[in-house]
This record gives C-alpha cells, structure tokens and sequence, in this order.
C-alpha cells in the first residue's frame, strides 16, 4: 500500500497543505537566511523574507497572493544569496 506524502512533493518542496500547517522552506547562504511561509490560510498570503544575520538585518520582506509567485521569488533571491556567498568566500581565499 502506497502512503501518500502531505507535507512534500515529489520535487522536495513543501506542499500547501505543510505550508498552512506553519512549516516554512528556508535556505540558508553563508549567514544570509531566506524563509517563505504562509502565515494564514484565511488570508492567503505567502510571504518572503530574506534576512542577513552577520550584522546587516532584514534585506526584504514580500507578500504574494499565489504560491506559484512567491516560489519564483524565493528561488530568485536564494540563488542571488548563493552567489554573493560565493564571491565573498573567494575574496576571504585569496
């Protein structure tokens, strides 16, 4: 018998379901931590933060009306993470 899994699709992500039972994705770069949730089913806002925990504070916070929007969104800025932690761990090597 096959279980079916609430909280992850088949890619890994958390599905809407995990997202109204609070459970956030979060991706961490360096110190740099993005987080996406869904703070209320009622309201049905999917929000993304971004916040940079070596000194510099919250870099953004959007709310998006899809979850398809707001996926792209984190996606975006956790590759954008990605990449400034690569270009300052090569500063630090060099």
């Amino acid at each position: 018998m096959k279980t079916e899994n609430k909280f992850r699709t088949k890619s890994g992500l958390l599905t809407p379901y995990a997202l109204v039972c609070g459970y956030q994705e979060r991706h961490e770069s360096g110190a740099v931590e993005t987080s996406l949730w869904q703070e209320c089913p009622a309201v049905r806002g999917y929000h993304v933060r971004q916040h940079d925990f070596s000194g510099g504070g919250r870099i953004f916070w959007e709310v998006f009306d899809s979850l398809p929007k707001a996926r792209r969104f984190f996606f975006q800025a956790c590759k954008k993470a990605e990449q400034k932690n690569q270009t300052k761990m090569r500063k630090w090597s060099q």
